[in-house]
C-alpha cells in the first residue's frame, strides 16, 4: 500500500516540461526591400547593385536596377541577393553600390546594411524574420537616402 501511495504522489506532482529552445542554426540573410527616400539626381533615378559575399546582384538578366525617388524595389528586382551566416559570430554585409551605365562594374560604395548571427537567434528551421530598417545616407556628387530591409531565414 505504501508503494502505491508513493507512486500516486509522484504522479500527482506536476512535471514542468520546458519547450525546447531553438539552438543556434545557420541562416540565410536576404534583401527584402529597398526604398529610395531621397535622390538628387538629374533624372531622379539611381542605378544600383548590391555586393554580398563578393557577389554582385543583379548579375544574370541585367547589370543594375534603376530606382526613382519615392519608389520601393524588392528582392526579385535585384535577383535575390543573399548571404549565408553559418557560425555564431558570422555576419552578412549588403554593400549598396551606385553604378554609371553603360559599364556597370563594381560602382561606388554608398553604404552597407548588416545582418549578424544574433538576428537569427530563436528561429526554427524554415522560419523567417524581417529585420528593422537600416538607413544608408550620404552625399556622392549628390545627396542620397535609402531605407534597406533585410530578412533572415533559418536553414
Amino acid at each position: 500500500m505504501r508503494k502505491l501511495i508513493v507512486v500516486l504522489a509522484i504522479l500527482a506532482v506536476p512535471v514542468a516540461v520546458a519547450a525546447p529552445a531553438h539552438a543556434d542554426v545557420p541562416c540565410r540573410a536576404e534583401l527584402y526591400s529597398i526604398y529610395a527616400n531621397n535622390l538628387n539626381e538629374m533624372d531622379g533615378k539611381d542605378e544600383l547593385r548590391f555586393s554580398v559575399g563578393g557577389n554582385l546582384y543583379p548579375t544574370v538578366h541585367k547589370d543594375w536596377v534603376k530606382i526613382a525617388s519615392g519608389k520601393t524595389k524588392y528582392s526579385a528586382a535585384f535577383e535575390r541577393p543573399s548571404g549565408l551566416i553559418s557560425t555564431s559570430t558570422g555576419s552578412a554585409i549588403f554593400s549598396l553600390r551606385e553604378v554609371t551605365p553603360p559599364a556597370a562594374g563594381l560602382g561606388t560604395l554608398l553604404g552597407t546594411a548588416v545582418v549578424n548571427s544574433q538576428d537569427c537567434n530563436g528561429l526554427a528551421v524554415g522560419q523567417t524574420r524581417i529585420l528593422p530598417t537600416q538607413f544608408i545616407e550620404g552625399n556622392d556628387e549628390s545627396p542620397y537616402a535609402y531605407e534597406v530591409k533585410l530578412q533572415v531565414l533559418a536553414i
